[in-house]
């Protein structure tokens, strides 16, 4: 069977990711920003660091399973926390920081 796809198609293209999943695996051990939207309204941090009812992490994108992601964030007092985030829960995911 003959293709349709001309000659000068660039074969990268059919090596890029297709899935939610499989585009975060790509900023696995990367700084991120993840904000997480389903949390109850009053657990949002102070005023100004993300819409109400989204709770917002930074830190370390350490994981990312079939359907949560482990993040790695950094607490005041030098520790690191490890927090789990369910897929459907995630609004979005940042790379680096926080938009200011």
């Amino acid at each position: 069977m003959e293709s349709n796809v001309p000659v000068d198609f660039p074969e990268a293209i059919w090596d890029q990711p297709r899935t939610f999943v499989e585009r975060l695996r790509l900023s696995e051990k990367q700084p991120v920003t993840v904000y997480v939207t389903a949390v109850q309204p009053g657990m949002a941090g102070p005023p100004g660091s993300g819409m109400a009812g989204t709770l917002v992490l930074h830190g370390l994108l350490a994981y990312v399973g079939e359907d949560y992601v482990d993040v790695h964030v950094p607490m005041p007092s030098g520790n690191i926390r490890e927090v789990l985030v369910p897929i459907a829960a995630i609004g979005a995911i940042l790379p680096g920081g926080p938009i200011v």
